[in-house]
């Protein structure tokens, strides 16, 4: 059972990325991820790097592998506290693990801080697991 469980998945995300490719030909040149979604044996997230943002979107294996683009890329972000914060420990270790990282300075905070994200487990700051906030010295 559990090597056709394996089996299943990994076929899954095979076409996963076929179709990825298909809809986006792009993709392919691209470091890419396809990633089997909680719940749903049947779907799978996709990510991939385009250059300076990441592009996502959602693959749905039913009745056929489906590729849908989300509009919007995720930018990794391009300022001088961005690089300030990935020297520091935290942010070094983050870095380190992180596969598809992104940054977002936090001005509301004093000292500001800068947020780094795992484009895999979150878009968002506030999450509990794939994100880090750094927070700035002067």
């Amino acid at each position: 059972m559990v090597t056709l469980y394996v089996g299943a998945m990994a076929t899954g995300s095979w076409l996963a990325r076929r179709a990825v490719i298909a809809q986006f030909p792009a993709a392919k040149e691209m470091r890419m991820m396809v990633a089997p979604v909680p719940v749903d044996p049947f779907s799978r997230a996709a990510i991939f790097d385009a250059g300076s943002a990441y592009r996502t979107g959602s693959v749905s294996l039913l009745p056929q592998p489906q590729f849908t683009l989300n509009p919007l890329p995720i930018p990794k972000g391009d300022h001088p506290a961005f690089e300030r914060a990935a020297l520091t420990t935290d942010g070094r270790r983050f870095l380190n693990w992180a596969r598809f990282p992104f940054f977002e300075l936090d001005r509301s905070t004093q000292p500001p801080s800068v947020y780094i994200l795992d484009a895999r487990y979150t878009l968002t700051r506030g999450a509990g697991f794939g994100a880090i906030r750094i927070p700035l010295s002067r």
